[in-house]
């Protein structure tokens, strides 16, 4: 089956994670897992799915994310059509927003989300 479309951005303006990054404000790093989707990633989070797309890759155009979620995400596993989560993704983060009244760690600080 062959790789679903995509398409290379003009300009690869994407969050890409690595290892030890913090996250920006408001966001914070979320590790794929087994079963989820982007559509419900979103709705588990309170954002739309353009909002997520637009967060973590600055595109909302599909091809433009297959081609994120395959280089950046780490997205391997397809229906021919677009990317399949099954929790192997290296690295397998996206960012979402933080949740409230989660405490969170950094370097030199801990805060909790009101």
């Amino acid at each position: 089956m062959a790789i679903p479309k995509e398409k290379v951005p003009r300009l690869k303006l994407g969050n890409k994670f690595k290892k030890l990054q913090i996250a920006p404000d408001n966001l914070e790093w979320h590790k794929i897992v087994k079963g989820e989707s982007l559509e419900i990633i979103a709705k588990d989070h309170g954002w739309r799915l353009e909002d997520l797309f637009h967060h973590n890759w600055r595109t909302v155009n599909p091809l433009e994310v297959n081609w994120y979620l395959r280089k950046y995400v780490g997205c391997l596993n397809h229906d021919g059509k677009s990317y399949i989560f099954n929790g192997l993704e290296k690295p397998g983060m996206i960012l979402v927003p933080k949740r409230a009244g989660f405490l969170l760690k950094g370097p030199g600080r801990e805060v909790k989300v009101p």
